[in-house]
């Protein structure tokens, strides 16, 4: 590399989210001689601003609506100005325009993590992620469950396993009194058992499921609560939902929750549930697994291969209300030993640290710019050129 290598990092938006977070932490873990720039194609959003004040390069894109020709031209205008080296996109809309805009000419580089497993529109992104696939350099998968969802749909195998990580030392085990303390400040007394949900109120998350599953759990378990952790444009009609479920009693609502709040939200419940089956890693499941929660998440996603690998928790069959409210129901059992399993939650995701997923993400970045790029040896619809003399 050069005695400095700009990266570009784009994204859709930098509203609080899992990709988000991840981004940044791309953006803030990339030493010398890496320069990093990040763009987003709307919403700068509290992400962004937090990076702004770090000293970083965030440009908005203002795209409105589905089509980005103005902000194709945008996004090109910008990483020539910056010299990009190597571009590296995330979530489906910046993955689109950002290779449209990088072009086919082989600079910058073009590295694609893939967060999730779900499409809204799965038939109208196919074609076009077809096409793209063909001079996109290397793709990142955070889970098996992506790698196997990209080698299937796509049929690429330039993808790369590396899991996202977390500050594995700001999550640590309380002690009985601590625990007592936070459960108290959330309301929940000493005989409560209590279920969380983390995440943005959004269609793909599936929220709705735990309603009905907390309904039936509740005959088992009658002091069960359910607590949430987050906003989004779902939540007027999840609450509407939950009165129909009859269940807004046992319902409490947090509101957006971060740093030390989450945390100590973590550390106060029995279980953390990630019902979207659209899942490809599951930020949050691994933090309350770093604070020895065990999660319950929808079987197939990128939930359910932390679940495997920590051995804390359990799955249920996508979709399914019965077996979502027996998996609760199972998981706190007075059979089941919460305190050795919350030990070997911690000791689960001991490899999935901010520093390891900065290695080999650098790594990765580094052999892509010592090799030869595809884009230089396809033409604008992603076909190999003619040979030299050929028609």
């Amino acid at each position: 590399m050069s005695s400095t290598t700009t990266l570009a990092l784009l994204i859709d938006h930098l509203d609080l989210g899992g990709a988000q977070f991840h981004v940044e932490a791309l953006a803030t873990g990339m030493p010398p001689p890496w320069r990093v720039v990040v763009g987003c194609l709307r919403r700068r959003g509290v992400v962004g601003e937090r990076l702004r004040k770090e000293g970083f390069s965030v440009v908005d894109f203002g795209m409105e609506g589905r089509i980005g020709g103005g902000a194709v031209r945008s996004i090109r205008r910008w990483l020539t100005e910056e010299k990009a080296s190597l571009l590296h996109t995330h979530l489906f809309s910046a993955s689109l325009w950002g290779r449209i805009a990088a072009g086919a000419r082989g600079t910058p580089r073009l590295v694609v993590t893939q967060h999730n497993l779900w499409s809204p529109r799965p038939y109208k992104h196919f074609l076009p992620d077809r096409w793209l696939a063909l001079r996109t350099d290397r793709w990142i998968a955070p889970s098996p469950a992506v790698r196997r969802s990209l080698r299937r749909r796509l049929g690429v195998h330039n993808v790369e396993l590396i899991p996202h990580g977390i500050d594995l030392a700001r999550f640590k085990r309380i002690n009985a009194r601590q625990r007592a303390a936070l459960r108290s400040r959330l309301g929940l007394n000493p005989a409560t058992r209590a279920i969380a949900f983390v995440g943005r109120l959004a269609p793909e998350k599936e929220v709705a499921l735990l309603f009905p599953a907390l309904a039936l759990a509740r005959r088992e378990l009658p002091n069960l609560r359910l607590l949430i952790a987050g906003d989004g444009p779902e939540e007027a009609r999840l609450r509407r939902q939950a009165a129909e479920s009859g269940v807004s009693a046992a319902i409490h609502w947090q509101g957006e929750v971060t740093g030390a709040g989450l945390h100590e939200l973590y550390a106060a419940t029995d279980c953390v549930i990630l019902p979207g089956a659209s899942e490809g890693f599951g930020l949050v499941a691994l933090e309350a697994l770093a604070s020895g929660r065990p999660v319950i998440g929808a079987g197939g996603s990128g939930v359910a291969d932390l679940v495997a690998q920590s051995r804390c928790g359990a799955t249920f069959s996508p979709g399914s209300v019965t077996d979502l409210a027996a998996q609760v129901v199972g998981l706190l059992s007075p059979a089941i030993d919460l305190d050795a399993m919350e030990k070997a939650a911690q000791k689960g995701v001991e490899e999935f640290s901010r520093e390891a997923m900065l290695d080999r993400t650098r790594s990765l970045y580094e052999e892509v710019l010592a090799t030869e790029a595809p884009g230089k040896r396809r033409n604008r619809l992603g076909m190999a050129p003619a040979a030299p003399g050929g028609r």
